[in-house]
Parts: structure tokens; sequence; C-alpha cells
């Protein structure tokens, strides 16, 4: 399926609002020039053994551009950075088989069961399924494995499995890319910078990896049986997530249960009890989305990130890297996932659901000043926050809340 393919290449555009799309070219010594160039621009171990023409067939091409525009952006809202999922991971699927399979397989398993947007099924395709195979054998069958290319593999392949809810074949790649990054990591002294800087990244990636499967993917435990410093006491519904009827209400489920956790005393008990409302409220949102027609991808990632506010409260036993006490880098994430998205929905232009995207991200940001006191977190949030408020001035919206009429 790879192989073959002499005249037809990708070639990666960003158009200039920076959305990017990937257009067929029919020269390849013009190709040549155009990936050489892109591939300066990126990670010195790039330019090692690099073939111009991403793939042989046109799905493949197709799912690069679906990648750079939905799918990378997406898995970029959960962290720990934008680059990786939207610069790092494409650049090695032009390298590497096993990364382009896994490119392949996880932009078709995010557009047919839906990351944060409508479902177009509810079983995957078989060209997702071959796709995953073909690089779960490429990684199997390595002669001389790429030990950074298959971390990354892994992390890919994490993703695949987690958005399908396996979640024990999404652990046995978690611990994959641990094992693989260890080993990585043994001669340290020995690696040129680039390199190093690449371990780091991956580090945190692989650290989000593990905080998100242990706060989401294991089951619920046995409060009663792991927490033993006096009784849990529990509000219904600060544990249950009623059906989710809209946007709207699933963002104010959230918002207004952090607000409650927040003014709490923050025991181990109600940190371990949040964290679980936080769980079965990020699975009923995804549900939400994977069946709704009515919101934009846009929209629905707007609430996404409500997960990402909620973790970023509780404590680092609980939320692993999502937690502000873990690192400021939690929330200077999330604030710049914010900034991403109100340029988003600027380019899209004037729309009925752009009232309530800002008033979602006004929430938030009220929150983050609320709680967090890091100058430099405080500053940008408030400087976002002032933006948004100026801009809706005259349809009415105060600083800390939009009118009712936006609902």
């Amino acid at each position: 399926m790879f192989d073959g393919a002499t005249t037809k290449t990708a070639i990666v555009h960003r158009d200039e609002h920076g959305s990017a799309y990937a257009e067929l070219a029919e020269d390849s010594d013009d190709v040549h020039v155009q990936a050489n160039e892109l591939l300066g621009q990126q990670e010195p171990q790039l330019l090692i053994s690099v073939s111009p023409s991403f793939g042989g067939a046109l799905d493949e091409l197709r799912s690069l551009d679906y990648w750079l525009d939905q799918t990378g952006p997406t898995l970029a809202n959960y962290g720990p950075n934008f680059g990786f999922w939207c610069s790092l991971i494409p650049m090695w699927a032009w390298r590497s088989d096993i990364i382009r399979n896994l490119l392949a397989a996880t932009t078709l398993i995010d557009e047919q069961l839906g990351l944060y947007r409508t479902a177009t099924s509810s079983d995957l395709s078989p060209t997702a399924i071959w796709h995953y195979h073909a690089a779960i054998q490429g990684m199997a069958m390595a002669k001389q494995p790429d030990k950074l290319c298959l971390t990354l593999a892994s992390m890919l392949a994490w993703v695949f499995e987690t958005l399908q809810k396996n979640y024990s074949a999404a652990k046995i790649h978690v611990r994959a890319a641990s094992r693989l990054l260890s080993e990585l990591e043994a001669p340290s002294d020995k690696m040129d910078k680039s390199t190093l800087d690449l371990i780091t990244q991956l580090n945190s990636v692989l650290q989000l990896s593990a905080s998100y499967t242990k706060a989401i993917c294991e089951d619920n435990v046995d409060l009663l049986r792991t927490l033993t410093k006096g009784p849990i006491v529990a509000r219904a519904e600060d544990l249950t997530i009623p059906p989710v009827e809209s946007l709207i209400h699933a963002r104010d489920l959230l918002l207004d249960s952090i607000s409650r956790y927040i003014a709490s005393d923050k025991t181990e008990h109600s940190a371990r009890l949040q964290r679980l409302y936080i769980k079965s409220w990020h699975k009923a949102m995804r549900r939400y989305c994977s069946c709704s027609t009515r919101e934009s991808h846009v929209y629905k990632k707007s609430v996404q990130l409500c997960f990402n506010l909620g973790m970023a409260f509780l404590p680092e036993s609980e939320a692993g890297t999502f937690s502000y006490q873990a690192t400021p880098n939690a929330v200077r994430h999330l604030l710049e996932a914010y900034e991403r998205l109100v340029v988003e929905k600027q380019t899209r232009g004037s729309g009925p659901e752009n009232d309530s995207i800002d008033k979602t991200i006004v929430m938030a940001l009220e929150l983050i000043l609320d709680q967090v006191h890091h100058v430099h977190l405080r500053a940008r949030a408030a400087l976002l926050l002032q933006k948004l408020t100026a801009h809706h001035e005259k349809v009415g919206i105060q600083q800390g809340r939009l009118e009712s009429k936006f609902d």
C-alpha cells in the first residue's frame, strides 16, 4: 500500500488563518525541494532517511490533512503541548511507515467514533483496523528498532485503544512507552541536545498519558476500602451524572461541581470523589458529543476543556500532571488552548454558538483568576478575559457572566 508512489505526494500548507491542508503535487523534483525545506525546519533526527512521499494511497493523504486540521488539535487540548501532536507526530509520519499507519488509524477512529465531534459510525472500518495491525506488526518485526520511533508509536497506539475504551490494551502501550523511554534515557550523557529535547517531550506526554490512564481508564475504586480516614459523606448529585441534555447543561454540571469542591475542605475523600465525578462527566460528555449533531466541533472542544479545568484543581495524587499542584504548566497549557479556541472561533466568523463558546471560556477564566496565584498565569488569563469581555460589550456581556439570553 505504501509502494509505487513516485509522483503523487502530500505537501502540507497553511492558509492565512493557520489552518493546515494537504495537497497532491505532481512534480517530484519540486516535491523533494519543498519536502526538504519543510523537514529542515523540524528536529534534526527527521532529516534521516526521509521519504518525501506520504504513503501511496489517497486515504493516507486525507489522514494527514484530517490530523493537521482536526485530530491533532483536539488531542493537543489534553496536553502537554500543541507542538507534540500537531508538528512532531505528523513529521515523524513522513519518516516512518509505523507512525504513518498509526496516524491514519487514529484519524479514522476519531472521525468514525467521534472525539468531541459527531460520530459517523458505531464501528471501526476495516481500513482503520488494517492500518493499526500493520503498525503493530511493523513494531514487532523491526530488525533494528528505532526506540524513539517505537516510543512515539506506543503513545499513538495508546490513543487508538483509549478512544475505543480498550483500556487494558491502552495500559500495555503506556507500559511499553515507559520501558522504551527508560532505555533511551540510560546513556543520556552521549546524546545531542536535540535528542535530549525530544526525550523531554516524550516524558511529558508519557506522564500525562499515565495520569489520564490512572484517573479515567482504571476501574472505580472502593472508597471505603482504600480511604479509611473517617466516613465518606457526599450528596447524590456529587457522584452521579444525569443524562446530558446540551453542551450548556454539561458545562454547568461540571463547573458547579468544581465550585463546590473548591469551597469544600478539600480532604483526601472529597478529592477522590471529585475525580470520580469528573471521570463520569468525561464519559457522559464524550457520549453526548458523539451522538449530537446540533453543535459544532469547536463548541464541543470549548466544553471538552472543562475536563482539564476540573483536573487542574485536584491534588497531584488524583490528577497527576493535570494538577496545577503538580506543575503550573497544567494551567499554562489550558490558557494556550483557550487562546487557540478564540482564534479558531474568529476564523469561522459570526455564528449562533459564538456567545456560548465565549461564555464557557469566560467562566473558566474566572475560576482560574480566583484560584491561581502565579503572577504570569494570572496576567495571561486576565488579558484573554479582557479581550473577550471587550468584544461583547455591545451585546451586553458583563465580565464574569454572560446574560442568560445567550443560553
